[in-house]
């Protein structure tokens, strides 16, 4: 299973139950310093987009097909990485979009998906409807 922000309080929460189910997890850090912290925690393997290409490094780990699940909550550029990875009929999770906090360009709030994948979307913008 690839999850995105695997430092984050969901991310971290992931990994017992992953490995009480006998899931391998991928886990996606921004710093290198958050890497070990996460082997610790019992991740079976840490990509850091801080110097490594994810694609790239989910390839070398799960093969060329990909992954088969994935859990994420970053959008943009990472989001679509995320589901460059998922293998054909693979199912993603997407609950939330934190590369677009605190962003103002309306390019800058899209999520990316891929067409070999169908992620489900759990996601709201945040405003109210009365705001609309």
């Amino acid at each position: 299973m690839l999850r995105t922000a695997a430092g984050s309080t969901v991310g971290r929460l992931v990994i017992q139950p992953a490995r009480h189910l006998g899931m391998r997890t991928i886990n996606v850090v921004r710093r290198r310093d958050a890497v070990e912290e996460i082997k610790a925690l019992g991740g079976d393997e840490v990509i850091c987009t801080e110097d490594e290409d994810l694609v790239q490094r989910v390839t070398e780990i799960a093969g060329p097909v990909g992954v088969r699940k994935a859990i994420a909550c970053v959008a943009g550029p990472v989001g679509a990485q995320v589901s460059q990875a998922l293998a054909p009929g693979g199912a993603g999770v997407v609950y939330g979009a934190l590369s677009t906090h605190r962003q103002t360009d309306p390019a800058a709030l899209t999520i990316p998906l891929q067409a070999r994948a169908k992620p489900l979307l759990v996601f709201e913008d945040g405003r109210d409807k009365d705001d609309e």
